[in-house]
């Protein structure tokens, strides 16, 4: 049992969401995403809010595909297959 499964929590997330503290890089860095895959992440989000761009990193075959940019400035929407429905404007996310 893992320290998670412990704390009364437990499984894979289908998708990760982590947006960049201070200091963060804009892209995960690999040891992360290796941690990402061997864990089972389907899908992880970088979110940089100093140039209002989403990246989608989804998971292929053999890991991690290249990440699709959304930004604001393209006008565009984010989406997810996990979240059937989900249509999020990036200009929501980036509002103000």
């Amino acid at each position: 049992m893992t320290p998670r499964h412990r704390r009364g929590y437990g499984g894979v997330p289908g998708r990760e969401h982590e947006p960049p503290g201070r200091g963060s890089q804009p892209t995960p860095p690999p040891a992360k995403r290796r941690l990402y895959e061997r864990t089972g992440v389907t899908e992880y989000w970088v979110v940089d809010p100093a140039i209002d761009v989403v990246r989608v990193y989804r998971r292929a075959e053999a890991g991690f595909a290249r990440p699709i940019e959304l930004s604001r400035e393209a006008g565009d929407v984010l989406t997810t297959p996990l979240l059937p429905g989900l249509e999020l404007p990036l200009s929501r996310i980036f509002e103000g």
